[in-house]
């Protein structure tokens, strides 16, 4: 016998990221990441040349190269080699990457006042990463008393010039009331700043609120529009969300092959809340073909989060299965194993 699990339970277990109960409601709290200034039309060999002649734009774009992994070996030690030089010279996102890599710790001695020190000198030419980067160090107390009053600013200063991650973050801590008063209506504003700029946590999450009603008035149809532009963008919550969306009805014509395809989205990047609901569909074959080496497949994968009803479910499946369907399935899982370990 199949284990399933309460009615709606997709949105109802997923908010976002770090919460798996809609009732608390928190949110993801997103940090600065590195900028992403890259250029990979330009051939490593002619960007090292150039910045072996110490072009201070050509060590920022190397630098950033060997620090993300884009267009070159991934080599924080090499990344650290070009990016020095460039941040002495004044280049701003080189202060940035240089003090974000101590701040972190990723090819450095993790170093927060040294981080601090560079992202300083970074946003006072402008940058607003860096300004995001010490709204990060106030609001988490990296080296610092935490001080929630003082991240809002510098997440301000981020959000004023384009920063959307800094907006989502505001939006997250007046949300929780993380070092400031807990205020809904000013957490929905800052999302919709976020989420309007293209932010795909952003955007996840006023789906949620729409869908709960939390702080609004429910429509689900504006949950919908949400959860999809911000599912396209990739977001797993929000195709997961989309998916449980496109199943019930809510908000849209009920579609079951579509809150199949969805779910097979999320389901490949790991989200092990869509990894059981997809092999529910292919176990119990009300909507599709009965498929049970792909459902003990997909069942197993979601198993490996500690939920102990996939793999009962796995279990249960595999007791069913022809000795035939055996290698197959056993190589399918094999191959997805490796493939949702990448980073």
């Amino acid at each position: 016998m199949l284990h399933t699990v309460k009615a709606l339970p997709w949105i109802v277990g997923l908010c976002c990221a770090f919460s798996v109960c809609a009732e608390e409601l928190t949110f993801l709290p997103i940090t600065t990441n590195v900028p992403t200034r890259v250029d990979t039309n330009v051939a490593l060999t002619v960007l090292r040349s150039q910045a072996e002649k110490k072009d201070v734009h050509a060590m920022t774009l190397l630098g950033y190269r060997y620090l993300t992994g884009q267009g070159a070996p991934k080599d924080p030690a090499e990344a650290l080699r070009w990016l020095r030089p460039a941040a002495e010279a004044g280049e701003s996102d080189a202060e940035f990457n240089y003090g974000w890599m101590h701040v972190v710790g990723v090819g450095a001695p993790q170093n927060y006042a040294e981080g601090m020190k560079w992202y300083l000198r970074s946003v006072k030419k402008g940058n607003p990463q860096a300004a995001s980067g010490l709204g990060d160090i106030y609001r988490f107390g990296w080296g610092v008393p935490k001080n929630g009053k003082e991240a809002v600013e510098w997440y301000s200063v981020a959000s004023e010039g384009g920063n959307a991650v800094a907006s989502l973050n505001i939006g997250a801590m007046y949300w929780a009331g993380d070092g400031v008063a807990r205020d809904q209506q000013q957490a929905l504003a800052w999302f919709r700043k976020a989420a309007e700029k293209g932010q795909a946590e952003a955007q996840s999450n006023l789906g949620l609120i729409y869908w709960s009603g939390d702080g609004v008035k429910t429509n689900l149809q504006e949950a919908v529009r949400w959860f999809r532009q911000a599912a396209e963008q990739g977001n797993a919550t929000a195709q997961l969300n989309l998916a449980a969306c496109y199943n019930y009805g809510l908000g849209i014509k009920e579609d079951k092959q579509e809150a199949m395809r969805w779910l097979a989205k999320a389901a490949m990047q790991n989200d092990h809340d869509a990894q059981f609901h997809l092999a529910m569909f292919y176990a119990e074959g009300k909507y599709t073909a009965t498929n049970l080496p792909d459902a003990y497949v997909w069942f197993s994968l979601a198993a490996r989060a500690g939920d102990a009803k996939a793999q009962a479910n796995a279990d249960a499946v595999a007791a069913q299965m022809e000795p035939d369907q055996w290698l197959p399935a056993f190589k399918r899982l094999q191959e997805l194993k490796a493939k949702l370990s990448q980073p």
